[in-house]
């Protein structure tokens, strides 16, 4: 990975340079305006106003810095008439802002001497048009600073981005302290990390090793200290002459190894974890652009750097750390409800795993009839009354429904004709002794006799009568009046009143723990309020497939001397059955277990 090296020498250069420029702008615009008789230009770019170039001297800003400052907070051109103090002085004062995406980023004043106002006018524009190069100039100078701007931050990506692609902390310690070498051009980069309180190097740009190097090393530790033991970045030669941290250690290692040394403190969560140190040749001392772009670089590094080295603990160090961190936060002086907490939790701990509770297992219920009747239509035919429907209640005998008998009765009269024709021919062959027509007359009558018995039977079955009181499960004819059945097709299905069963489906797993005889309690999702104590009746071999898991149909009673009234068939809920008493821990910890069990068997079984 090749990484930019940052340019700082440049910065005060460009300043220096960008001053000059401004100082010159300001000179050619008074020297092409005769009247002429001060000039400022004002920098607003840092949100305080600052004067940027003077003509001919500073006793121009008394003048023109009111102004000026007027014309940057107004974002638009001002004249003002000045008092005729000193003969043959400035009359007017013109100011005019320029401004970079609707931002104004200088304002140019200028005192003028001026015979009226056509001459103001002139003056003015002249301002205006020369505004367009102080435009060019600060925008000359945006875009090299944005260009700065640019390669500090691809170097500083260029290297966040080597560290990440390091698997492990070794390479990427060494990635970021080589390729921070590399960028900032210089003799050496160290990485040192705290230790029980101290730093020791743990890597060295361009060598992995440097035990042959011990006073060296000790030297670089001892800065690192110097820096972290007072918070404070050192840089020696400093940048300035002003006082600042100790640099007793700093001394030390340039006495050892002369040149210019920069040592950082580094930070996670706030705590300091370590410290980088950079040296360079004599003569080319660090600045403070410097300071600020390393420091940068380095507190996004050591969050992963530090991640890193984490994770490549063996797991037993982990954990002795962990529980270490976490004994001194209970631990610290201070801590009271730390301490308290521990001791609620030592005796929850205790208490859940003594303590001994109901084994209650749960199960979807479906509340059923023990008993359901079907009625049948008897024949073919039409319906035609219906004043009972699912959902109502009926009293045995009741009418739930009637069909068509018209055809039936015609076929009744029918086999009354033909009885009573068969009857007297019968009597004609019996009163003139003809055996043979008395036979078939006699079998012809008895023929008709049982059809019409038949018909009569119809008639009578086509009118449905409840069986039993109870309740309409299913069957509505009222929206088929006027249509066909068929016979054998189901219309009525009617439970007895009172007489439920409750279905639950058990988990297989679950099943050995059931018996008959256990008790239980039934919560149904439409009366919430309202719980049913069951038996259980019957473990049937009967089972359901649901959600890819098998569960076994356990039918259970409801006991007696419950209210009844509000119950209907099909209801669903919840139901408990009491399996027994066992170790809460063990209850709470079932189907982990089982399920580990079972894991294991498939495993090595």
């Amino acid at each position: 990975m090749n990484f930019n090296r940052i340019s700082t020498g440049a910065g005060a250069g460009e300043d220096r340079d960008a001053q000059a420029r401004l100082q010159e702008w300001l000179v050619a615009q008074c020297s092409q305006i005769p009247d002429a008789r001060a000039g400022l230009v004002l920098d607003t770019r840092s949100g305080s106003p600052v004067p940027a170039a003077l003509w001919p001297s500073a006793a121009a800003v008394a003048i023109l810095l009111e102004l000026a400052e007027r014309a940057g907070h107004a974002a638009k051109g001002l004249v003002t008439a000045f008092p005729a103090a000193v003969e043959d002085g400035p009359n007017y004062g013109i100011a005019w802002p320029v401004r970079q995406d609707g931002v104004v980023q200088a304002v140019a004043a200028l005192a003028v001497r001026l015979p009226d106002e056509t001459a103001l006018q002139a003056a003015m524009r002249h301002l205006q048009w020369g505004a367009a190069g102080l435009e060019l100039i600060l925008g000359r100078e945006a875009s090299a600073e944005e260009r700065a701007r640019v390669r500090t931050l691809e170097s500083s990506i260029d290297l966040f981005s080597t560290v990440l692609a390091e698997s492990r902390f070794e390479g990427a310690a060494m990635a970021f302290v080589t390729g921070l070498a590399t960028q900032l051009d210089a003799d050496r980069a160290s990485l040192g990390l705290l230790e029980k309180g101290e730093c020791k190097v743990r890597h060295m740009s361009h060598s992995s090793q440097f035990g042959e190097r011990m006073n060296l090393v000790r030297l670089i530790e001892a800065a690192m200290d110097e820096a972290v033991d007072q918070r404070l970045p050192i840089l020696l030669p400093a940048p300035d002459a002003q006082e600042g941290p100790v640099r007793l250690a700093h001394d030390a290692l340039v006495a050892e190894e002369p040149g210019a040394v920069m040592t950082l403190p580094l930070y996670t969560a706030g705590e300091p974890v370590g410290a980088l140190t950079v040296e360079r040749p004599p003569g080319r001392s660090f600045s403070d652009l410097e300071r600020r772009i390393v420091e940068s670089q380095a507190a996004l590094a050591i969050a992963v750097l530090e991640e890193k080295r984490q994770n490549d603990r063996p797991l037993p160090v982990k954990a002795w750390a962990e529980l270490s961190r976490w004994a001194g936060t209970v631990l610290k002086p201070g801590r009271i409800e730390y301490r308290i907490g521990l001791v609620l939790a030592v005796l929850l701990a205790a208490v859940l795993a003594f303590a001994r509770g109901t084994d209650d297992l749960s199960a979807d219920a479906t509340l059923s009839p023990r008993q359901l009747r079907t009625l049948a239509a008897p024949f073919d035919g039409y319906v035609k009354t219906a004043p009972v429907r699912a959902g109502d209640h009926v009293l045995k005998g009741q009418v739930l429904a009637t069909l068509d008998d018209s055809d039936l009765e015609l076929e009744r009269a029918k086999w009354l004709s033909q009885l009573s024709r068969f009857d007297g021919l019968y009597q004609d062959a019996a009163a003139t002794e003809d055996r043979v027509q008395t036979n078939v007359n006699s079998a012809a009558r008895d023929e008709a006799q049982a059809q019409l018995d038949l018909t009569n039977a119809l008639i009578a079955r086509s009118v449905l009568h409840a069986p039993f009181g109870g309740l309409v499960v299913s069957g509505d004819l009222s929206q088929r009046l006027g249509g066909s059945v068929a016979k054998g097709e189901v219309l009525f299905t009617v439970a007895p009143a009172g007489n439920y069963r409750v279905d639950l489906d058990v988990k297989e797993s679950r099943i050995a723990a059931l018996k008959v005889g256990q008790k239980g309690v039934l919560h149904l999702s439409a009366l919430p309020t309202q719980d049913y104590a069951f038996t259980v009746s019957k473990i049937t071999p009967k089972t359901v497939v649901e959600n890819g898991a098998t569960y076994f149909v356990i039918e259970a009673l409801l006991d007696p001397g419950q209210p009844l009234a509000r119950l209907q068939p099909g209801m669903e809920g919840v139901g408990k059955i009491d399996v027994g008493r066992g170790w809460l821990v063990g209850i709470w910890t079932r189907d982990l277990v089982e399920w580990l069990r079972l894991k294991l068997w498939g495993l090595f079984g």
